[in-house]
């Protein structure tokens, strides 16, 4: 996570996001990895679209957040967050995906 944060400091997102994505594939638990990730992810997408992938992730993340105790720092970055990366409704979307996956497979 160290490597995700000197990264993110020097404005290299990118990389940031990858390291950050690693440590959450190994911990998709934790909140502040999740919200590291949504942090990013908006640098990200300042920069241009976000890919598929990285729009899964800002999905997976907020699903872990919301509803979640945070500080009062966390709950002003999550909500600048979920409006910039519209989160609510790309959560919405990529669940509803996911149904359809599972009623097409039976």
């Amino acid at each position: 996570m160290e490597m995700a944060t000197e990264h993110y400091r020097n404005k290299r997102f990118a990389p940031a996001y990858m390291e950050l994505s690693r440590a959450y594939m190994l911990s998709p638990n934790s909140r502040p990895i999740a919200l590291n990730i949504l942090k990013v992810l908006m640098a990200l997408k300042e920069q241009g679209a976000l890919n598929q992938k990285q729009q899964e992730n800002a999905a997976k993340a907020y699903d872990l957040l919301s509803g979640q105790p945070l500080s009062g720092e966390q709950k002003a970055i999550f909500q600048r967050c979920c409006d910039e990366l519209t989160l609510p409704e790309l959560s919405q979307f990529y669940k509803e995906e996911a149904e359809k996956a599972v009623l097409a497979a039976s």
